[in-house]
């Protein structure tokens, strides 16, 4: 069977000199039985049409924050420095992948991208916004679990994990806040932050707030984000 191309978004590294990733990334979408292709930004939006047309899917990963601008929003003190040509990049690689029906997960900020790009807001930080809310930064390894997170039952997600519960580890400030028109939440934490969304219709379309990349040569569930990912970009 054929192994599916996978673009893969990338960091700015601190100094703005280059592009970067962390490897279990690539990692998972090996083991998930796809091949993995670091994409370069700053692109144009044609760059990203002929990117997208190329790819059998998109992989969005974590990273900084997206600018408030985008969702219409002033930016908080507590909210980083955006990276504008990643931002831009990814919008348009966005765009393009769905237009054409290309499959999507996003992670983390991909996550939060896939919901902006739709048209959804951001919680700019959940500490000073969610003063309620758990912790969902974690100081520990990645393969250490953090917090549980509640799955949709009936949704493409639960289909995935087969679980109502799960535990998941946890690095962010920001969250989807409004789900955009056309996502649906399939995953909550204990204190109501999301989780986790997914697309109505059309492709496949998934966000994971989590890191599942920590933890899919140890976690049969997690490697499962992206055997059905990979699966669907094998079509």
């Amino acid at each position: 069977m054929k192994r599916p191309i996978i673009g893969l978004s990338a960091n700015t590294s601190d100094d703005g000199l280059r592009i970067d990733i962390r490897k279990n990334y690539p990692e998972s979408i090996l083991l998930a039985g796809g091949i993995p292709v670091i994409l370069p930004h700053p692109c144009s939006g044609d760059d990203a049409r002929l990117l997208a047309e190329e790819l059998d899917g998109i992989l969005f990963t974590g990273g900084g924050d997206a600018d408030p601008v985008l969702y219409g929003e002033e930016k908080l003190p507590q909210c980083h420095e955006p990276d504008h040509d990643r931002d831009s990049f990814e919008l348009e690689l966005f765009r393009a992948a769905r237009e054409l029906g290309r499959p999507i997960l996003g992670i983390c900020r991909g996550c939060q991208l896939i919901n902006v790009a739709m048209g959804g807001t951001l919680v700019q930080d959940i500490p000073s916004q969610r003063p309620d809310a758990v912790p969902h930064y974690q100081s520990r390894d990645g393969t250490n679990t953090f917090h549980s997170v509640n799955i949709t039952e009936g949704s493409l997600l639960h289909g995935i994990i087969g679980k109502d519960l799960i535990e998941v580890n946890s690095f962010h400030h920001q969250a989807v806040r409004d789900p955009a028109p056309g996502l649906a939440v399939s995953a909550f934490a204990p204190d109501g932050i999301i989780e986790a969304v997914e697309g109505t219709e059309g492709s496949f379309l998934l966000g994971v707030q989590w890191h599942p990349e920590y933890m899919s040569r140890i976690r049969e569930d997690m490697l499962g984000i992206f055997k059905a990912f990979i699966k669907e970009a094998q079509k």
